[in-house]
């Protein structure tokens, strides 16, 4: 998903100014302005048992030509649990102490420990409906991230130009 920006085009007008290599970095400073808005976000709605998966929401920008591309990810120790709690989990069956592909016989030993008991063999785990974290935030935080984005480039071009461009918002 993108988030269009209202006069953006005067603003990139006013970068074009500068060299690239100016342009792009400061490009990166205001794009990453915004994903932290929705980074935040998402750290605040998710639920959290240790906080490790909130600890593990990230953020990247990066430039591809004349393109800044920011990204709120999941990375770290419990980023894999993120897909799960965001999508749900559907009913599904799981064997204590197998690989995949591999038989299970109850009398094997293996044994996994569920809610405080050993349980041996196939269980069959019911699944979770999903607690979205990361669409919420950009739903409820992606005009406060443009605006954020808007902002941080009109500070930079004012310390940098004598007129900044006007970056109040056209009526509609």
């Amino acid at each position: 998903m993108s988030i269009r920006i209202k006069n953006m085009d005067a603003l990139s007008r006013a970068l074009q100014q500068f060299p690239l290599r100016v342009q792009q970095n400061a490009a990166k400073r205001a794009v990453r302005q915004g994903v932290n808005v929705l980074r935040d976000e998402a750290r605040q709605t998710v639920r959290r048992h240790s906080g490790k998966l909130a600890a593990s929401i990230k953020t990247t920008v990066s430039t591809r030509g004349n393109v800044t591309i920011g990204r709120v990810r999941l990375k770290g120790e419990h980023a894999f649990i993120g897909r799960f709690i965001e999508y749900g989990v559907t009913a599904h069956f799981i064997r204590a102490g197998a690989k995949k592909g591999e038989q299970v016989h109850s009398g094997s030993g293996d044994a996994m420990k569920i809610g405080g008991e050993f349980v041996t063999g196939t269980i069959l785990h019911p699944g979770f409906a999903p607690r979205p974290f990361m669409r919420p935030a950009l739903d409820s935080k992606g005009s406060e991230a443009a605006d954020a984005v808007r902002a941080s480039l009109a500070a930079w071009l004012s310390k940098g130009m004598p007129t900044a461009p006007d970056t109040t918002d056209d009526e509609e």
